[in-house]
This record gives structure tokens, C-alpha cells and sequence, in this order.
């Protein structure tokens, strides 16, 4: 575990990439914005990403660059980049789009973090924060990509995979920062920070909670 640092913001923007998550009503969108906040008066660039399609974000920090994710969305960019054009006009057409993540489970989660990975990728801000998704969905969300590496051998869907383990850190060190939102016993909001490891374990080093 590295040493506590009174200063969690250098945690935090160590990573290209923080994404946060925590049970529904603890205060994960402010915490979104905080984190954002305070990196942009630092003077990083910052893009905020926001994945339930709410306006909240956007709302709360006006001035700083925000983008909203849907999977339905991304999944369509996806088969667009991929050559598959014409199944992914299809698929719009008819509806089905919105219900290949029950099909293929993991699919909807990689092709969002793919999109949040060539975000990073195109260097174009300093740090990328995420809205997460609520705790029951974030272990899901954080580990579909170790799940499809080990079951799909090659092809678009293993670079996809190969991209969002990259981007999380399990390979290289760590380019993701997850910050767990978690209400206290006195009922006060506070995040707590763990550095990405092991996507497959969710395996986290703490630092301290942000008051």
C-alpha cells in the first residue's frame, strides 16, 4: 500500500483516467464535480463524463467540458468503426440495439470504456473524470473486459478488451483511478480512493477519504 498523502488530489490526477462510483444517493455526481472542480482550478484540462444520461453534471460545472455515454450509443460508434455499418443501421432501425447488452453480457460495458479509453487516447485533456455507475453495476463494469479477454480469443471484441485493460491499468501500472463514494455512519458523504490493480479482484490501495 503507498503512503498516505495529505494532498489526494495528486492521487487523483496521477491517473489519466478517474472514474466514480458508490451506492445510489451517497453523493457520487457531487463528488464528480468536486474532483473535476478542484483539477481544473489546478489548471489540467478536464473532461467530465457522465454515463445515466442525466443533466446534473453539466449543470454543476457549466464552464468544463462534458460529455454524456450511453451504451446504446457507444456500441453503435463501435460497429461503425468496425466495418459493420450497415448491421449497426440495422439494428437502430429495429431497436435491437438497446438490447444486445442483456444478449452478450460484458459487451455494453467494453464498448464504453472503449469510448472513454479513445477519449484519453486522443490527449486532447489532462484528466478524463467518470460518473460511474452505482456500486451493484461497477464491479460488473469494471471487470467485463477481463471476462471477454478470457473467453474471446481475437477480432474486434479482443481489441476492445485489450484497449479497456490497458486503460485500467491491469498490465501497465495503472492509468485508472477509482473513487468508491461512501456514506459514513454519521451519515456524513465521503469518498474514498483506490488505485486500479487488478480489474478482475477490484483489488484497491486506499488513500485518504476526501472531507
Amino acid at each position: 500500500m503507498p503512503p498516505e498523502s495529505e494532498y489526494p488530489l495528486q492521487s487523483l490526477t496521477a491517473a489519466r483516467v478517474v472514474v466514480v462510483a458508490g451506492k445510489g444517493g451517497v453523493g457520487k455526481t457531487t463528488v464528480t464535480a468536486v474532483i473535476a472542480r478542484a483539477a481544473s482550478n489546478a489548471g489540467l484540462r478536464v473532461l467530465v463524463v457522465e454515463l445515466d444520461g442525466k443533466p446534473t453534471l453539466a449543470e454543476l460545472v457549466p464552464d468544463l467540458d462534458v460529455v454524456s455515454i450511453s451504451a446504446p450509443d457507444a456500441l453503435d460508434e463501435y460497429l461503425r468503426d468496425n466495418g459493420f455499418a450497415r448491421i449497426a443501421k440495422r439494428l437502430n432501425r429495429t431497436g435491437v440495439i438497446d438490447m444486445i447488452g442483456t444478449a452478450a453480457p460484458g459487451i455494453d460495458d467494453i464498448v464504453v470504456l472503449g469510448k472513454i479509453k479513445q477519449l484519453e487516447r486522443s490527449g486532447e485533456h489532462d484528466l478524463i473524470v467518470v460518473d460511474g455507475p452505482a456500486a451493484g453495476h461497477a464491479v460488473t463494469f469494471l471487470t467485463a473486459a477481463a471476462g471477454l479477454a478470457d473467453s474471446v480469443r481475437s477480432g474486434p471484441v479482443r481489441a476492445q478488451a485489450d484497449d479497456v485493460l490497458e486503460l485500467l491499468g491491469c498490465d501497465m501500472g495503472g492509468k485508472t483511478v477509482i473513487c468508491r463514494n461512501l456514506p459514513t455512519e454519521k451519515g456524513r458523504r465521503r469518498g474514498q480512493v483506490g488505485h486500479q490493480r487488478d480489474a478482475a479482484g477490484l483489488h484497491q490501495a486506499q488513500q485518504p477519504a476526501l472531507g
